[in-house]
């Protein structure tokens, strides 16, 4: 009997990767819990607390993803290589103020590349701005290259430190901060007018 071939349901269109809604067969053929019980491809996250299995994360799936008004997490599909390396987030969407929270994580380690992140990143701001109707996008990390490269490459605007705000591998950390507002994207260049 032949395995039939998954096909993603595509939510955002990009150029290398589409942005895709995630779903229980994803999750069943995809190493996304895998990535949580990776030591070094969690070193800039919060994650890797806990271990992590295929059962945790459809649990987390159903109850922290499906049918959930304020999130909107969607997997990142590799075009030409069938794969799922990562998954990007608006998380905390307040409509009333028109604010979310953007974040992202790339899990495969082969597709650990800048181009990758900045598409993905670019795909799900636009749809934050234009079809959400957001004002603004904030995000966070405790990784101050990371935060530099956020700024840099998504043009997002540095707000901050969050003091002593992570604990992660025996230590507390602090977080710095960056948002965008929309009549930045409007004028920036990861804006894309259709």
């Amino acid at each position: 009997m032949k395995k039939k071939k998954y096909k993603p349901s595509i939510f955002i269109n990009g150029k290398e990767i589409n942005l895709v809604v995630l779903d229980e067969e994803l999750i069943d053929i995809s190493n996304w819990y895998r990535w949580f019980n990776d030591k070094k491809i969690n070193t800039n996250t919060v994650h890797h607390v806990y271990p992590n299995t295929k059962e945790l994360q459809i649990k987390f799936f159903k109850e922290n993803i499906k049918n959930v008004s304020n999130k909107i997490q969607l997997g990142i599909y590799h075009i030409k290589d069938k794969i799922l390396i990562g998954v990007i987030s608006l998380n905390n969407i307040n409509m009333h103020h028109k604010n979310c929270e953007f974040s992202a994580m790339l899990g495969e380690p082969k597709y650990q590349v800048l181009k990758y992140y900045t598409e993905a990143a670019r795909l799900i701001i636009s749809h934050g701005f234009i079809s959400l109707g957001m004002q603004r996008i904030y995000s966070g990390t405790f990784n101050k290259d990371i935060h530099d490269v956020v700024c840099r490459m998504l043009e997002f605007k540095s707000e901050g430190v969050k003091r002593s705000a992570v604990f992660k591998d025996g230590k507390f950390h602090d977080v710095y901060t960056h948002s965008m507002l929309r009549s930045e994207f409007l004028s920036s260049k990861i804006y894309i007018s259709k």
